[in-house]
């Protein structure tokens, strides 16, 4: 599936609109979502994000509610105490944060919860097998307050150092100097290919890279929090 389903499902496009000379609505979606904070940086630095990012979980208001004792708060910042000392994200402390996620989401009474690795050690929840409605309301409900508790905020960190190293505010630039320095992509490819390749027809346009296909292409990608479709992964049975 090409991302561009994605794409719709979230800008609500379904329809197909008359032809025109210019560029469609969903083309003109496409440059606006591609092109937002280009250029920017999330810090100056991976030990300024680092620092912002305890303030942020410091301050952070949504986490009130589910955490009235404080003691996810708390796990959180020791997590980012040992990361500012060392400089950097332990490949443990990120398994620990997932580990935490699966057990907050098996608490609430689901069959399974399957946590992928990347190849280059990013973290994700494989897909699901859908249920109803009911199920998946409260499905989106528990994983929202279970990312809160555990990966919310920290998680960026890791994700980060293995797949933005530039830290880019704009996740397409931070896969792309990714898809770079892994040399998965050709020298000469840009934001411009990638974006062809992301939001193409999957029917009628062959993309440059298969990211569907390519798991170092797929872990750049996915290591910026831009879905990517892995066949053969497995799937969670929840219910």
């Amino acid at each position: 599936m090409s991302i561009l389903a994605v794409f719709c499902l979230l800008s609500a496009c379904g329809t197909t609109p008359p032809a025109t000379d210019g560029p469609t609505h969903a083309e003109s979606k496409i440059d606006q979502h591609f092109n937002i904070a280009l250029g920017q940086q999330l810090a100056p630095s991976l030990e300024a994000y680092i620092d912002q990012t305890i303030e942020d979980v410091k301050n952070d208001r949504e986490i009130r509610p589910y955490d009235p004792t404080g003691e996810a708060t708390a796990r959180k910042l020791a997590i980012l105490e040992r990361t500012k000392a060392r400089g950097f994200m332990s490949a443990a402390d990120n398994e620990l944060i997932w580990s935490n996620y699966k057990t907050c989401m098996l608490d609430r009474g689901y069959k399974e919860i399957i946590i992928l690795t990347q190849i280059n050690g990013v973290r994700n929840e494989a897909g699901h097998m859908l249920g109803t409605s009911q199920q998946e309301g409260k499905y989106r409900r528990d994983a929202l307050v279970c990312g809160i508790l555990n990966t919310g905020m920290i998680d960026s960190i890791y994700r980060v150092q293995q797949g933005n190293q530039g830290l880019a505010k704009n996740p397409y630039e931070g896969s792309l100097d990714c898809l770079h320095k892994s040399n998965a992509v050709p020298k000469e490819y840009s934001l411009d290919d990638l974006k062809r390749d992301l939001f193409r027809d999957s029917v009628s346009v062959k993309p440059r890279i298969d990211y569907n296909n390519n798991m170092a292409a797929a872990a750049c990608l996915i290591a910026n929090n831009i879905v990517v479709g892995q066949p053969n992964m497995p799937m969670e049975r929840l219910w």
